[in-house]
């Protein structure tokens, strides 16, 4: 593993992270057999400029230990559950947004033809568009790079959210954004589903946001394949 190196785990213990050291047992031993920072036997001075000769004080210490602790050093690994259409990316559960690629070949033209056939048959409607590379020339700005936000609603599901959860009408109506980055056309979205998560929950309100996850994942879906 590339971060299993001396340096990064002792930055890891000066910030005071509690780790397990099998056969060492101090006169106070914490709860559940962990052993803070503060009575480690090598801990004379972890703050400040970390003399790294620390560890040759540490024999005792298998090296697979040093790399083990690591697991707790880094960040955690973002969670992730299928997307509920199939042949569409994991959603990652850590962030709002979901990105799809476009398949090469289709044009902005065809990506608006397909989110518009794509809404329809959904039984949403394309209720917006902003182009920001027209807006942006017309104003006498030169931008090279597509951008449009395209506003899509199901007003039957947005009304039963709003009922119970009337804050969801922040991030009303839901948005598909298509964008170029890298010369790769891209689909972005905002999920419904974790929106609520700032709100009290609504066992209604779930479901019909995990509804409207589907219905703007399936419309991203076709509209990525040019409407197909």
């Amino acid at each position: 593993m590339e971060d299993c190196n001396p340096e990064h785990f002792m930055g890891c213990l000066s910030t005071g992270i509690r780790i397990n050291v099998p056969g060492y047992r101090p006169t106070s031993k914490p709860p559940g057999d962990t052993l803070p920072l503060e009575l480690l036997p090598w801990n004379n001075q972890l703050t400040g400029n970390t003399n790294m000769n620390i560890l040759k004080s540490i024999p005792f210490i298998p090296a697979t230990l040093l790399c083990s602790a690591l697991l707790f050093c880094g960040p955690a690994a973002a969670a992730s559950i299928a997307a509920p259409v199939s042949g569409m990316p994991a959603i990652n559960t850590s962030t709002p947004l979901y990105i799809v690629n476009v398949q090469k070949g289709v044009t902005p033209a065809q990506i608006k033809m397909g989110i518009q056939s794509g809404a329809e048959a959904e039984n949403m409607n394309l209720v917006g568009s902003l182009d920001v590379q027209q807006g942006l020339k017309a104003r006498g700005i030169k931008n090279s790079q597509p951008y449009v936000i395209y506003e899509v609603c199901n007003l039957v599901l947005g009304a039963k959210i709003l009922k119970t959860t009337p804050e969801f009408g922040a991030f009303a109506p839901c948005k598909i954004v298509m964008y170029e980055q890298g010369g790769q056309l891209k689909l972005m979205t905002y999920l419904p589903t974790y929106a609520l998560r700032y709100f009290p929950k609504n066992a209604e309100s779930a479901k019909v946001a995990n509804e409207l996850d589907r219905q703007i994942i399936t419309v991203m879906k076709q509209a990525a394949a040019g409407g197909l």
